[in-house]
């Protein structure tokens, strides 16, 4: 059974979608089974996958909607152990927002996704920028929550308000929520406030929530995602490339924990 890890942020401009692209395309190239669900009506995973136009036109929306059947949207990327599902050809107004709003809406996001996780390692759900509904939905369907920041100050301000949204969420609907880590992104070392904001971080939480290793800010992402290619397909050796790739390294080891842990105390592996 695969793991689902919901990537989500009060903040937008953090790197929310270049890393559910880069992390998605990094554990591919490490030959574990991935699927990307894009829940963001910008259809940017889509784009940051090299999907044409005419493969997004349907998507998760429909499937909603009951327009489309799950098997139909699921699409194939340049990377074989990597495919993804695009958000579609609609957005959060009249008969959706009617719809996702529901009593119904958040059990059958979760009834697609435990669907999926029996052919994947890895399930990551790239949501929308905010807290909104379908945020939420996304939350109560995942097993973790990877929460990427900017390495300024306001990404500290904003980072208390979704860790009291997810603690929320785990009280109310979805207990087994953990976080996946705090991921640092857009890192220069020659600005002095982004190394006060990772030290602050660092030192301000568990070694276990945040991940050691950060996202350092570099023009490749712009490139590559212009040409519809995750960076470590485009220019394998650039050290954005090889930070996702280590990114990618400690989300397999918290997992093989994760199983070694309940393989030790007589649970079933998944």
């Amino acid at each position: 059974m695969g793991k689902v890890i919901a990537i989500a942020s009060q903040k937008g401009g953090v790197g929310k979608t270049t890393t559910t692209v880069n992390l998605a395309a990094s554990l591919a190239t490490m030959r574990q089974r991935t699927l990307v669900l894009d829940l963001d009506e910008q259809n940017a995973v889509g784009f940051g996958l090299g999907l044409t136009r005419q493969q997004m036109e349907s998507g998760l929306y429909d499937v909603f909607l009951g327009r489309a059947k799950l098997g139909e949207v699921i699409h194939n990327t340049m990377l074989p152990y990597l495919k993804t599902i695009p958000y579609g050809k609609g957005t959060l107004t009249d008969e959706f927002e009617k719809f996702v709003r529901q009593k119904g809406s958040a059990p059958l996001l979760k009834k697609y996704v435990d669907a999926l996780r029996k052919s994947t390692d890895y399930i990551l759900i790239d949501c929308p920028p905010g807290m909104g509904d379908l945020t939420i939905y996304a939350l109560s369907a995942t097993d973790s929550v990877l929460v990427p920041m900017q390495c300024e100050p306001l990404s500290l301000k904003t980072l208390t308000q979704i860790l009291k949204i997810i603690r929320k969420v785990r009280r109310q609907i979805n207990p087994e929520l953990v976080i996946e880590g705090l991921l640092l992104t857009m890192y220069d070392e020659n600005f002095r406030i982004a190394r006060e904001v990772c030290q602050q971080v660092w030192a301000s939480f568990p070694e276990e929530v945040v991940f050691r290793n950060v996202i350092p800010r570099m023009e490749e992402f712009s490139s590559a995602f212009a040409v519809g290619k995750p960076i470590i397909t485009q220019d394998p050796e650039a050290e954005v490339a090889k930070a996702y790739l280590q990114l990618a390294r400690e989300v397999m080891a918290k997992r093989k924990k994760e199983l070694d842990d309940k393989a030790a105390e007589g649970g079933e592996s998944a």
